[in-house]
């Protein structure tokens, strides 16, 4: 089986998100991020209560400190894919393209192989760490930030569920 895959910058994008929500470092970087906000606010709020300002302002300081802190929570995410976006189009504009635009991956029995301009990858089957399916991706990972992005737009759906099989028959979880 083999497929012609054509990457572009969201799709690199997206790769890099899905890495930051299920890498180890990532999940800490995320969890740090959102929970240092509200910290900060708590020792404001808690400084408020030692210099003994009225209480009024006080519990008017928590309100707005917990309100900012549930929005944090949740623009934090979105922070983060900017600043991914932001990473990745400033090396694209130094040249260095982070990624292969054209490629063509084709399934063996034993071995997925990938080719581009740039050469060609080859990773065993046992080689694989993890595969995730994110919304309209599937990444097979093979190393530490390596994987083979497959945007499920450059695939019919019989060819995404023969992609599956043939993981699956190789002793991949996917």
């Amino acid at each position: 089986m083999k497929y012609n895959i054509d990457l572009n910058d969201n799709d690199y994008i997206e790769f890099n998100y899905s890495y930051l929500k299920h890498s180890k470092i990532g999940k800490y970087s995320l969890l740090a991020t959102r929970i240092s906000f509200p910290i900060a606010m708590f020792v404001f709020v808690l400084a408020l209560l030692i210099i003994k300002i009225e209480i009024g302002l006080v519990i008017s300081v928590a309100a707005v400190a917990v309100l900012s802190t549930v929005l944090w929570w949740f623009i934090v995410p979105v922070l983060m894919r900017r600043n991914i976006k932001k990473n990745i189009m400033k090396m694209k504009s130094d040249g260095k393209l982070p990624y292969h635009e054209k490629a063509s991956v084709e399934f063996l029995d034993d071995r997925i192989v990938e080719t581009c301009e740039q050469g060609e990858t080859v990773v065993k089957y046992s080689d694989i760490v993890n595969v995730y399916e994110e919304k309209g991706y599937i990444y097979i990972f093979y190393g530490a930030m390596q994987a083979f992005i497959l945007p499920e737009r450059c695939f019919g759906d019989n060819e995404i569920r023969e992609i599956k099989n043939k993981l699956s028959q190789s002793g991949v979880r996917a």
